[in-house]
């Protein structure tokens, strides 16, 4: 059977997961990479099928997205993440994708002071704008995404946030140096 569902990211914290559940419910999937280097993390799913492929390139995208009923959308957080999404989503409405989930955040809005949240809210707006039907899934925080503050935890104590705020950690487990 062919794939209805393409998962973008697939390679990716939030992708490669939803691609082996859907794999293992035996619902047929199809898997867009950015690189050939990550087709050996699919080597236990022979029922995916791989594309390769970029948000930068229209050619890719309407290969990955031929026959494909339902797209879960995701990408880096990038200065140009606006361009890249809305380049997917033009060519989901050229090759009649039904519906998209779309991995934004929490605080998405036009209005947000955080400017990875107002290019969220963008893309969210042009999505409704389509006719595409979409869901669009604003979670909170990903506890992974602390792995990148192990250092200055361990080291200073500390747990650094973009918002502005600091975070002292006590750790009464540790002797006072």
């Amino acid at each position: 059977m062919k794939p209805v569902i393409l998962v973008t990211g697939a390679s990716g914290k939030t992708g490669f997961p939803i691609v082996g559940e859907l794999a293992s419910a035996g619902v047929p999937v199809r898997a867009l990479i950015h690189a050939k280097a990550k087709k050996n993390m699919f080597e236990n799913m022979k029922e995916v099928e791989l594309v390769e492929g970029d948000y930068g390139d229209t050619r890719s995208l309407e290969w990955a997205l031929d026959g494909i009923h339902t797209a879960y959308l995701v990408s880096p957080a990038a200065p140009d993440q606006v361009r890249l999404q809305t380049n997917f989503v033009n060519m989901a409405r050229l090759t009649g994708l039904k519906h998209v989930v779309k991995l934004s955040a929490l605080g998405t809005g036009p209005d947000s002071p955080v400017s990875l949240l107002r290019d969220h809210a963008e893309i969210e707006d042009y999505i409704r704008k389509t006719g595409i039907s979409y869901t669009f899934l604003h979670p909170h925080f990903f506890m992974d995404n602390l792995l990148g503050a192990s250092e200055s935890v361990t080291q200073d104590s500390v747990l650094y946030s973009p918002l502005g705020l600091l975070y002292r950690i006590s750790r009464p487990w540790l002797p006072e140096s």
